[in-house]
């Protein structure tokens, strides 16, 4: 490595031991003599050939002189030059000195024919697997060795016989890595995603006979890697030119197997598919002989696999099209703060939430009653009540009610404030941040907390089930004391996820879901209540009764217990493609008695870059065309082009023959 030192800087180097035994054999011999050094019999043969000595030789004294001429340089560089160059393989027979037997190094592969000490097994790796409650951690109905790699030793093969629920976290299988294995040996994981049949390692044949999507992870510390998958299948046609097999059950591994095993005339432990009552591989030769096979498998072209092995591809291929992740950062000078939502929470509207879900509501509101809002409501709160002022440092305004507009998310606990700035702010800039000093007055009173929420502009769904899943929003909860004020920090982030069949956005970056679910709770109770405010309520009467109520109860009920998956299905408003999120830190601040007896919060953003993640294919309509451009390119000498020229030229030739016959 190289380290360029700087002051105050100091370079940590960790390194893990390994060591490597090798055989020797006449292929490539080696010293067996652990104590051989190798250094100090080669500085032999350098001193030996240039018939002097210089500092650089450490190791060997043959009571010769120092070099000191021009021409002993000249000499020695040249030596040095082919000591560099010649392969390594050659080194023994240019030095006469043998490699030794027994390596210290880096390389973790094991290098022993019959040993394999030094790989790992499942439960080294894996430290627990979970799949909603129904599996065991390292149960072994669900987890089955397989080799693909003889030099990476032993891989594990997770099978879920579950069907699984698309886009719902329900539905993930989380995997516990063993981080105590991971740091010790300084290990990554390389995920292969395959269907049933496995897959073929081999760059050459892999994407050819069995598709596999691999990507390397290195698990570190409270990190989770997510993996979101779309199968895939492929029907290819059964032709001379490239035959396949037809039957959807083919095993193209087993034959693969069957095929080395029966090269070799014995089997190894990697064979696990494959039982010809075989003898155990066990001497060098059936190494080579194995490695020389391999090698053949890794270099031959995938359209002679067929003819080499015996081994037909199959017809029906299953693969994954893997959703990633692609994030970056757009720096910017200034940004608009987040919506700031603010929520009461009272121990009246508590009660009367408790009282409905009790069938007790008669006591507060009669079946009768005239005034059934009204009554539902009493005990709720104005902005007044709950704030006392709002004002915008760096302005030095006060953010009157103009700023603030009226939500009702929870229906049991009233009406909500949402406060929007319509100009940007800088980041972490004292001055440029939101003051707000709550009604200390009403809060000791009522015994009230407070709960913020930070949004978008198209608003939240707090529905605990889906709320993630459609609108993203970040919760303070405040507990008031005198003299007590939060720092609200919040830096904003962007999210755009792939529309397609088994997860289906809207794509419109004007899409209003709150409106849209509010139109499907109307549309079912038949009647609107106050906190509808974005649905269209032409010819929409107000609700009045408990019965009506009683509807709502029934409508909400239905939505907070039906799975994010299904949820669009139910109303008929999936989620919006684009999606807002917010991190968001608090601290204490001490304005040390400046402000008075008073209580509240500041509110103010932390950076004013915006983290932007979109959802990509590995696979999509760019790799597609490019590979049927690549195509007709190499088997029929056109393009897309081409294409498109042929059509231009049938269509002018219709449109000359509707215009008055051809020439």
């Amino acid at each position: 490595m190289e380290f360029i030192p700087q002051d105050q800087r100091f370079l940590g180097i960790i390194v893990a031991k390994t060591k490597r035994i090798s055989l020797n054999h006449s292929g490539n011999p080696c010293h067996e003599d652990e104590n051989w050094d190798v250094i100090k019999c080669i500085e032999e043969f350098i001193v030996g050939t240039i018939g002097c000595t210089y500092p650089g030789i450490l190791k060997t004294d043959l009571g010769l002189r120092n070099c000191s001429s021009l021409e002993d340089m000249l000499h020695l560089l040249d030596i040095h030059k082919a000591l560099f160059t010649i392969p390594s393989s050659d080194m023994a027979a240019y030095t006469g000195c043998l490699r030794p037997c027994h390596l210290n190094g880096d390389d973790p592969i094991s290098g022993k024919v019959r040993d394999v000490s030094g790989q790992f097994n499942l439960s080294d790796v894996i430290q627990g697997t979970h799949y909603s409650k129904k599996m065991n951690p390292r149960n072994p109905p669900y987890w089955s060795p397989a080799t693909y790699n003889y030099l990476s030793g032993q891989c594990s093969t997770l099978h879920v016989p579950h069907q699984t629920t698309a886009s719902y976290l329900g539905s993930a299988i989380h995997i516990l890595i063993n981080m105590t294995t991971i740091e010790k040996n300084q290990m990554s994981l390389v995920i292969h995603l395959h269907d049933e049949n496995g897959f073929l390692e081999n760059p050459t044949k892999g994407q050819e006979f069995l598709r596999s999507t691999s990507m390397e992870f290195i698990p570190q510390d409270q990190r989770f890697l997510g993996i979101i998958v779309a199968k895939t299948k492929r029907i290819s046609l059964n032709h001379s030119g490239n035959p396949c097999h037809e039957d959807e059950n083919w095993d193209v591994i087993k034959c693969i197997e069957e095929f080395i095993v029966g090269k070799m005339g014995c089997t190894y432990p990697g064979i696990l598919k494959a039982d010809l009552g075989l003898r155990n591989c066990s001497s060098l030769e059936d190494m080579l002989h194995l490695l020389d096979i391999h090698k053949a498998l890794f270099t031959i072209p995938s359209s002679d696999m067929a003819a080499y092995t015996g081994c037909l591809r199959p017809c029906h291929l299953n693969g994954v099209d893997p959703i990633v992740d692609e994030t970056l950062t757009v720096e910017q000078d200034e940004e608009f703060l987040p919506c700031l939502t603010l929520c009461g929470y009272p121990y009246r509207s508590d009660l009367t939430g408790n009282m409905i879900l009790n069938r007790q509501l008669s006591h507060y509101c009669p079946p009768n009653a005239t005034d059934f809002i009204e009554c539902l409501g009493a005990g709720h709160f104005t902005l007044d009540d709950m704030v006392e002022d709002t004002q915008w440092l760096i302005t030095g305004r006060s953010l009157d009610k103009s700023w603030w507009g009226e939500a009702t998310y929870n229906f049991f606990n009233g009406k909500c404030f949402t406060l929007r700035i319509d100009t940007p702010s800088k980041a972490n800039f004292v001055m440029d941040m939101v003051l707000m000093r709550f009604n200390w007055t009403t809060l000791q009173r009522h015994k009230m907390n407070m709960r913020i929420q930070i949004h978008g502009d198209e608003g939240y769904l707090p529905n605990p089930i889906y709320g993630k899943e459609f609108l993203h929003r970040q919760i303070v909860d405040f507990i008031p004391s005198p003299l007590k004020y939060t720092g609200v920090l919040v830096n904003k982030k962007k999210r755009t996820n792939i529309n397609y069949p088994k997860g289906r956005c809207q794509e419109d970056p004007n899409w209003d879901i709150i409106r849209c679910i509010e139109e499907y709770i109307i549309r079912k109770i038949g009647c609107t209540y106050p906190w509808i405010l974005r649905a269209n309520l032409d010819g929409v009467k107000n609700c009045s009764t408990r019965e009506e109520f009683g509807k709502l109860l029934g409508v909400h009920g239905a939505i907070l217990n039906t799975s994010p998956s299904k949820l669009p299905k139910l109303t008929g408003c999936p989620p919006p493609c684009t999606l807002n999120d917010f991190a968001i830190a608090t601290r204490d601040v001490n304005f040390g008695g400046v402000i008075g007896n008073s209580t509240g919060i500041t509110y103010y953003l932390g950076t004013t870059n915006l983290e932007v993640t979109k959802e990509t294919w590995l696979y999509d309509v760019n790799n597609l065309i490019g590979e049927i451009g690549g195509s007709l390119g190499l088997f029929l000498g056109a393009s897309l082009l081409t294409i498109f020229e042929v059509v231009q030229g049938g269509f002018m030739k219709v449109f000359h023959v509707v215009n008055g016959g051809t020439k």
